[in-house]
């Protein structure tokens, strides 16, 4: 189980600190040319502008879609482990499954 806990921390703390990186982007708009000449026009700043800050959204919409994932598989894998625990525990005490307890 704690192996399944730590898969599970490690990969939402890489994904949080891709998260960040993409914070530090700056925008395009920011970024200029040493020669005045080769600068884009504004027309195409703003759209380039306009198409990476698509991809930021949707990255980030992506990445909430897979921290869900990521939690929800380590709920399952953790939900089996116990179940797995309980099931052997059961078969070592020479208990069926299920069986309802009778005491005279």
């Amino acid at each position: 189980m704690a192996a399944a806990q730590l898969a599970t921390w490690m990969l939402e703390r890489e994904a949080r600190a891709m998260l960040a990186r993409l914070d530090r982007v700056k925008p395009f708009a920011v970024q200029e040319t040493m020669l005045p000449a080769a600068a884009l026009s504004p027309a195409a700043q703003t759209g380039i502008e306009q198409y990476l800050l698509r991809g930021r959204r949707t990255l980030r919409r992506r990445w909430a879609e897979y921290v869900v994932v990521v939690v929800f598989i380590a709920a399952l894998v953790v939900a089996l482990l116990l179940l797995t625990d309980v099931l052997e525990t059961t078969a070592a005490k020479g208990d069926k499954p299920g069986a309802a307890e009778t005491n005279p």
